[in-house]
């Protein structure tokens, strides 16, 4: 699992569709991992929205209806996977499994 994205630390969430949750208030940016690995930043995320997120009882319900919902949020997908070993890591660094590729989208 990757546990930081750029400078926000995720925080592991009980989800069938998420595996952490982390949120920058500077930036107002909400990172969002999946049990793939893969992670997604949504942009323009108020903090209110980021404390309801943490508070409700079902992540995975509250994604899909507030975060995912069409024109809500940009999301930014920033993981990629290895094209060599199929690793799953940021966009454009070299892969930290085999080391001889790159993440791409």
């Amino acid at each position: 699992m990757i546990t930081h994205t750029h400078t926000i630390p995720l925080e592991p969430v009980t989800s069938k569709a998420l595996a952490a949750i982390g949120y920058d208030p500077d930036s107002r940016t909400l990172a969002c991992q999946f049990h793939s690995g893969h992670i997604t930043h949504y942009s323009n995320v108020s903090l209110s929205v980021w404390e309801a997120f943490q508070a409700a009882p079902s992540k995975g319900q509250f994604y899909a209806a507030e975060i995912k919902k069409p024109g809500q949020f940009t999301a930014e997908k920033v993981t990629g996977v290895c094209g060599k070993c199929g690793d799953i890591g940021r966009l454009d660094q070299v892969c930290d499994s085999c080391g001889c590729a790159p993440y791409m989208k």
